[in-house]
C-alpha cells in the first residue's frame, strides 16, 4: 500500500473529526438552560425546547473526553467537563440514586404522557 495515499487518508479522517467536534462546540451547547440542545435536524437547525436525553449526553462525555485523550485540546476538556458537570447536577436523582431518563430542555425531570 502506497504510505502517501495512507497519509493523505489519516490527515482527511483527522479533519472530519476536528470539523466534527468544532460542529458540536459551536452549535449544541446550550448557554441559556446549560447542557445541551436535544435536537438539532440535519440541516443544523436547533429545537430550542427539544427534551435532553441521558443517551445524548453520556455519547458527548464519552465523545469529548475520548478526544481529549487522544489529541489534548483543551476545547474537548471543557465539552467533557461540562457535560460531566450537568450530567451530575441534573440527570442525577438526589433523592433516591440512579439516574433520570429524560429531562426537559430547561433541566427538569421530564413527565412522559
Amino acid at each position: 500500500m502506497d504510505t502517501n495515499k495512507l497519509l493523505e487518508f489519516k490527515k482527511s479522517v483527522e479533519k472530519e473529526k476536528d470539523n466534527l467536534f468544532n460542529f458540536w462546540i459551536e452549535n449544541a451547547v446550550d448557554e441559556e438552560n446549560d447542557g445541551f440542545y436535544g435536537e438539532i435536524a440535519n440541516e443544523g437547525k436547533v429545537n430550542y425546547t427539544a427534551d435532553k436525553s441521558l443517551i445524548l449526553n453520556t455519547r458527548i462525555l464519552w465523545s469529548f473526553s475520548n478526544a481529549y485523550r487522544e489529541d489534548k485540546k483543551e476545547e474537548y476538556l471543557a465539552m467533557a467537563k461540562r457535560v460531566a458537570s450537568y450530567s451530575l447536577n441534573n440527570f442525577w436523582d438526589q433523592e433516591y440514586g440512579g439516574f433520570y431518563w429524560l429531562l426537559d430542555y430547561q433541566g427538569k425531570v421530564a413527565t412522559i404522557s
